[in-house]
Protein backbone atom coordinates (compact mmCIF):
# COMPACT_ATOMS: atom_id res chain seq x y z
CA UNK A 1 0.00 0.00 0.00
CA UNK A 2 1.26 3.41 -1.07
CA UNK A 3 0.10 6.52 0.60
CA UNK A 4 1.06 10.28 -0.84
CA UNK A 5 1.35 13.26 1.38
CA UNK A 6 -1.68 15.28 0.23
CA UNK A 7 0.36 18.13 1.64
CA UNK A 8 1.77 19.94 -1.50
CA UNK A 9 5.18 21.13 -0.55
CA UNK A 10 8.76 20.81 -1.72
CA UNK A 11 9.39 17.82 -0.29
CA UNK A 12 6.92 15.45 1.47
CA UNK A 13 7.43 11.75 2.73
CA UNK A 14 6.07 8.52 0.60
CA UNK A 15 4.64 5.77 3.11
CA UNK A 16 4.93 2.25 2.13
CA UNK A 17 3.37 -0.60 4.07
CA UNK A 18 0.67 -3.06 5.14
CA UNK A 19 -2.83 -2.00 5.89
CA UNK A 20 -6.17 -3.37 7.14
CA UNK A 21 -10.11 -1.66 7.61
CA UNK A 22 -11.63 -2.43 11.15
CA UNK A 23 -15.66 -1.88 11.53
CA UNK A 24 -15.67 -3.64 14.44
CA UNK A 25 -14.34 -5.97 17.23
CA UNK A 26 -11.98 -5.42 20.02
CA UNK A 27 -9.30 -3.39 17.91
CA UNK A 28 -12.07 -0.85 16.99
CA UNK A 29 -13.91 -0.36 20.32
CA UNK A 30 -9.92 -0.06 21.92
CA UNK A 31 -9.41 2.64 19.26
CA UNK A 32 -12.40 4.58 19.89
CA UNK A 33 -12.39 4.32 23.54
CA UNK A 34 -8.77 6.22 23.61
CA UNK A 35 -9.94 9.03 21.67
CA UNK A 36 -13.03 9.92 24.22
CA UNK A 37 -15.48 12.36 23.59
CA UNK A 38 -13.90 13.34 20.39
CA UNK A 39 -15.41 10.59 18.36
CA UNK A 40 -19.15 11.73 19.07
CA UNK A 41 -18.45 14.77 16.49
CA UNK A 42 -17.83 12.31 14.20
CA UNK A 43 -19.70 9.42 12.56
CA UNK A 44 -17.02 6.75 12.33
CA UNK A 45 -17.91 3.28 10.99
CA UNK A 46 -14.19 2.24 9.50
CA UNK A 47 -10.48 2.59 11.46
CA UNK A 48 -7.92 2.14 8.86
CA UNK A 49 -4.60 0.97 10.18
CA UNK A 50 -1.55 1.22 7.93
CA UNK A 51 1.79 -0.57 9.62
CA UNK A 52 4.35 1.68 7.99
CA UNK A 53 7.05 -0.36 6.74
CA UNK A 54 8.91 2.22 4.72
CA UNK A 55 9.68 6.19 4.56
CA UNK A 56 10.93 7.61 1.71
CA UNK A 57 11.38 10.83 0.33
CA UNK A 58 9.60 11.92 -2.51
CA UNK A 59 11.57 15.11 -4.13
CA UNK A 60 9.67 17.23 -7.18
CA UNK A 61 12.20 17.79 -10.06
CA UNK A 62 10.88 20.90 -10.84
CA UNK A 63 12.58 22.18 -7.96
CA UNK A 64 15.85 21.96 -9.42
CA UNK A 65 15.34 24.87 -11.92
CA UNK A 66 15.61 26.97 -8.80
CA UNK A 67 11.71 28.00 -8.86
CA UNK A 68 10.33 28.55 -5.32
CA UNK A 69 7.75 26.96 -4.23
CA UNK A 70 5.57 29.59 -4.27
CA UNK A 71 6.12 30.24 -8.11
CA UNK A 72 4.74 26.37 -8.69
CA UNK A 73 1.51 26.93 -6.62
CA UNK A 74 0.75 30.40 -8.57
CA UNK A 75 1.87 28.76 -11.83
CA UNK A 76 -0.42 25.82 -10.95
CA UNK A 77 -3.43 27.80 -9.89
CA UNK A 78 -2.80 30.05 -13.15
CA UNK A 79 -3.29 27.03 -15.33
CA UNK A 80 -6.45 25.95 -13.47
CA UNK A 81 -7.86 29.37 -13.53
CA UNK A 82 -7.13 29.45 -17.67
CA UNK A 83 -9.08 26.06 -17.54
CA UNK A 84 -12.12 27.53 -16.04
CA UNK A 85 -12.24 31.04 -18.34
CA UNK A 86 -11.51 27.96 -21.74
CA UNK A 87 -14.69 26.51 -20.48
CA UNK A 88 -17.00 29.64 -19.89
CA UNK A 89 -15.87 30.41 -23.26
CA UNK A 90 -17.05 27.28 -24.47
CA UNK A 91 -20.69 28.00 -23.41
Amino acid sequence: MGILSAEIKEFVNRFKGSGSVLSNGPLYEEIITHYGEAVFKYTIRHIVLVRVEEVAGLYSPVYETGVTEDEVRMKWIDYWKSLNEEKKDIK
